[in-house]
C-alpha cells in the first residue's frame, strides 16, 4: 500500500508540473537534464503520449466561371416573293373518230388432194429357200516369197526376216540384234502337218554395247500449285 501511495503522489506531481510549467520556475524553458531518482528507489513512469493535434484540411474555393459572351442579335433580311403568274391555257387537239375497220371476207381454202400412198401391201409369197453349193476347191498350190529389214542405229534396232513357201512346205528365218551385241538367228520350217519347227542360234560374243543411244528417263511434270490450304484438324 505504501508503494501505491508513492506512485499516486508522483503522478499527481507530474500532472501539476505539466499543467502549470511557469509556476515551477520554467520547467520547459531550460535544456533537458537528468532528474535524480527518488529517494525511496522507485522510478517515475514515462509521461503519456499526447494525441496528435488535428488540423482541419483547407479547401481551395473553385475559380468562378468566365462570364458568358452573347452574339449580337441581328434581324433576318426580308423575304422576297416572286409575283404569282397563271399558267397559259392548254391547247388540246380536236377529237377525231377513227375510220371504220374494213375486214376481208373469209374464204375457205379448197380441199387439197391427199398424196399418193407409198405403202405396199404385204405379199404372201414365201422367198425361195437358200441352197448351199458344193465347196470351192482349187488344185493350185500356194507359192509366195517376201522379206523385210530394219536397221536403226539411233535406237539400236537391227533385225530382218525372210520367208518363202512352195506348196505345203514353208521355210524362213529372222535375225535380231540383242542388247549384248549378239545376233540371234531363228530358222524355222513348216512341212504339211509337221508343225512349226525352229532352230535358234547365236552369232558373236556377249559384251557391253559400244554403240547406240543413251536414253534418259523423262522428267515427271511438276504438278500445279494447289488452290486449297492444308486441312486443319481440331482436337
Amino acid at each position: 500500500m505504501q508503494g501505491l501511495a508513492v506512485i499516486l503522489v508522483s503522478l499527481g506531481f507530474l500532472a501539476v508540473s505539466l499543467a502549470v510549467p511557469d509556476r515551477l520556475g520554467g520547467h520547459h524553458n531550460h535544456p533537458p537534464h537528468a532528474h535524480p531518482p527518488p529517494q525511496n528507489g522507485y522510478k517515475l513512469p514515462h509521461p503519456p503520449t499526447l494525441p496528435p493535434t488535428y488540423v482541419p484540411p483547407t479547401k481551395t474555393p473553385p475559380s468562378p466561371p468566365p462570364p458568358p459572351t452573347y452574339r449580337p442579335y441581328t434581324t433576318a433580311p426580308a423575304t422576297t416573293y416572286r409575283p404569282y403568274t397563271t399558267a397559259p391555257p392548254t391547247n388540246y387537239r380536236p377529237y377525231t373518230t377513227a375510220p371504220p375497220t374494213t375486214y376481208r371476207p373469209y374464204t375457205t381454202a379448197p380441199p387439197s388432194s391427199p398424196p399418193p400412198s407409198t405403202y405396199l401391201p404385204p405379199t404372201t409369197a414365201k422367198p425361195p429357200p437358200y441352197t448351199y453349193g458344193p465347196p470351192v476347191t482349187t488344185t493350185k498350190k500356194p507359192k509366195y516369197w517376201f522379206e523385210w529389214e530394219v536397221n536403226d542405229h539411233y535406237s539400236g534396232n537391227e533385225y530382218n526376216m525372210q520367208e518363202h513357201r512352195d506348196g505345203e512346205k514353208t521355210e524362213g528365218f529372222y535375225n535380231v540384234l540383242l542388247p549384248d551385241t549378239r545376233v540371234q538367228r531363228v530358222t524355222y520350217t513348216v512341212d504339211g502337218d509337221s508343225g512349226f519347227v525352229a532352230e535358234v542360234t547365236y552369232e558373236g560374243e556377249a559384251k557391253e554395247p559400244t554403240h547406240g543411244q543413251t536414253y534418259l528417263l523423262p522428267t515427271p511434270p511438276t504438278p500445279p500449285p494447289s488452290i486449297y490450304d492444308a486441312p486443319h484438324y481440331s482436337r
